[in-house]
């Protein structure tokens, strides 16, 4: 869950999947995202696969097709690509990614991301970022998500 002000001063909270409002929240809009159960019928499907990356590599691993681990182990040990995880505190890996992001935007003819937006997620430990970079510290590619940890109290 997700709460704040518009810059209307309208309170406004999102939920992911199905969690559920506090009772004691009054919010003026709540945005439901990804909901089995929505609450309402003005809304439109939304297909997403889920994975728990809390398992071992193992495991991950041998849910996947013989050639995705193959592509895996090539990028790795033929390919010299390294993976870089964002472990949220690191200010600098999300204005990379902004800048990485606003580039590609701006090539494709997109909208930009928004900043706020996506800094407010952060903040709330609800935005992961991921690159592969080259031997040469490059960043090749940037994976973002807003996240939500089913288990998370």
């Amino acid at each position: 869950m997700l709460g704040y002000r518009s810059r209307r001063g309208l309170f406004i909270v999102e939920l992911w999947f199905d969690e559920s409002l506090p009772p004691s929240l009054r919010p003026d809009i709540i945005r439901y995202h990804q909901a089995l159960n929505p609450p309402t019928s003005d809304c439109c499907k939304f297909y997403t696969l889920i994975t728990d990356l809390t398992q071992e590599n193992e495991v991950l691993m041998a849910r996947m097709t013989k050639e995705t681990r193959y592509e895996v182990r090539r990028a790795e040990e033929k390919d010299g690509l390294t993976l870089q995880v964002w472990d949220g505190k690191c200010p600098r890996f999300l204005s990379e990614f902004m800048a990485f992001y606003s580039d590609f935007a701006d090539q494709k003819k997109l909208s930009r991301l928004n900043k706020g937006y996506i800094e407010m997620l952060a903040a709330a430990g609800r935005f992961d970022i991921s690159r592969v970079l080259n031997l040469s510290g490059d960043s090749l590619v940037f994976l973002a998500s807003n996240n939500v940890r089913f288990n998370q109290k």
